[in-house]
């Protein structure tokens, strides 16, 4: 969100064509704040939601109001020409049920940087132009294992840096995604099902996580793979010597700080992909 200076008295008086209910859903938003603190976020929040009202703006940029929860539907009626939404670096724990069911335009949504604990079922049903989701450095220990089944469109999934233990089931349906990032969560184990869907995938990152296990197919419907990332999986002990066939197209690989992992052979892989650049550091290997 930028710094440019909005009165939110001046803004309601601009807003002539703003529906009744819409100022009446402002004012309780803002007055029932549970504290001083957050009467000042939503009030923020509000100026800006006005703001993009008034321009007929397609960003609607809530980032660093301070917000603790999504504000309500009834306030954001009139803004389905937004296509795109930033709600990262706030205090939002929770977000509900159909929570943005009525942008159906939109193409990006950012909730990164947040408190996010839980996501209801059904939270981004009806996106179905959404390409770009954010939902990196929150504190996410589970998802429905739906939740992004209805995402046709979905390009670039980011679940960076949460709590997230399995990721089973998760992904079906996301045949256009291209870039998927799991690093630095609390992964144990990959199963052969776990990305079988994910035919167009090109970047792929499993770094730093918890991962034991290496199912010996998990990887191989993934043709279109050019990048892959397994670097500091201490539990990691073996990689199946086949773990890595069907993939055509893969350019880059990291296996680095893999302590425990007992043995690689990289020089064979190298021979079947010799495009292949693969990194290596800390990690034992053998010839």
């Amino acid at each position: 969100m930028d710094n440019e200076h909005i009165n939110f008295g001046q803004l309601l008086n601009e807003s002539i064509n703003t529906q009744h209910s819409v100022v009446v859903a402002l004012h309780n938003w803002i007055n029932c704040s549970p504290t001083d603190e957050q009467r000042y976020a939503r009030k923020n929040a509000s100026e800006y939601i006005l703001l993009c009202r008034n321009k007929k703006t397609s960003k609607l940029d809530l980032s660093k109001t301070g917000i603790n929860e999504l504000p309500p539907f009834n306030l954001l009626n009139g803004l389905l020409h937004i296509t795109k939404l930033d709600f990262s670096n706030n205090k939002i724990t929770d977000i509900g049920s159909n929570a943005f069911s009525r942008f159906t335009n939109v193409t990006e949504i950012k909730l990164n940087w947040n408190g996010i604990i839980e996501i209801h079922d059904n939270a981004f049903n009806k996106l179905d132009r959404l390409k770009k989701l954010d939902l990196s450095n929150n504190r996410l220990t589970n998802i429905y294992s739906d939740e992004f089944h209805e995402l046709h469109k979905l390009e670039w999934l980011n679940l960076y840096n949460n709590n997230l233990t399995s990721i089973y089931g998760y992904f079906d349906g996301l045949s256009r995604l291209k870039t998927l990032d799991l690093a630095y969560n609390k992964l144990t184990n990959i199963y052969s099902d776990t990305f079988t869907e994910l035919e167009r995938i090109e970047i792929l990152d499993l770094s730093n996580n918890e991962i034991e296990r290496v199912n010996s197919g998990a990887f191989h419907e993934l043709t279109n793979l050019t990048m892959l990332k397994l670097s500091y999986n201490m539990p990691l002990t073996k990689l199946d010597d086949r773990m890595f066939d069907g993939l055509p197209n893969l350019q880059h690989l990291e296996l680095c700080y893999n302590d425990n992992l007992e043995r690689f052979d990289a020089t064979s892989l190298c021979n079947n992909l010799p495009t292949l650049s693969i990194y290596l550091q800390g990690t034992p290997m053998r010839y």
